[in-house]
């Protein structure tokens, strides 16, 4: 991997603020890296494509096609599909605060309606929990890593309260 401009200093795993993250996938490429370079640790995530798709096992035992459908409904689901809006954000705003994150990272992919719909109710929940968001709308194509940088830092900051 090339080295990236950042790259001179790592946190010390002490300082690490640990954030949630929700999103479609983890975009743009370099992403999971610049966060730990700044010292934010992912304690969980919503991604389609992250912990949410691995995070429950099915069951060894009996019908195989079951229990890939039993532990397909016992995951988290992503986005508003068939559940009350109320409880979307009420169950989202749970598993926040069962983390332990200090910070939500939204990684919301440019022109992707859908990857962004309950973005605002969630972030009013966590406003009033709270607990400090950041939305990035991100783009593997033309998008900057280094103002993704500068936000992540700036969010970083004022999580540890270091912004005056």
């Amino acid at each position: 991997m090339e080295s990236l401009p950042w790259d001179e200093g790592t946190i010390d795993s002490q300082e690490r603020i640990p954030v949630y993250v929700r999103g479609k996938v983890w975009d743009p490429p370099g992403v999971l890296d610049l966060l730990d370079k700044l010292g934010l640790l992912v304690v969980e995530d919503e991604m389609v494509t992250g912990l949410r798709s691995i995070a429950k096992d099915a069951e060894v035992n009996g019908d195989p096609i079951e229990a890939l459908v039993n532990r397909h409904f016992a995951s988290t689901p992503y986005a508003g599909y068939h559940l009350e809006p109320a409880q979307i954000v009420g169950d989202f705003l749970k598993r926040v605060s069962a983390s332990g994150a200090q910070g939500v990272v939204f990684l919301n992919p440019k022109f992707c309606e859908a990857a962004g719909f309950d973005t605002p109710d969630f972030q009013k929940a966590l406003e009033q929990a709270n607990i400090p968001s950041l939305v990035l709308e991100t783009s593997s194509r033309g998008g900057s890593l280094e103002q993704v940088r500068l936000r992540l830092e700036a969010f970083r900051e004022m999580i540890a309260g270091e912004v005056f």
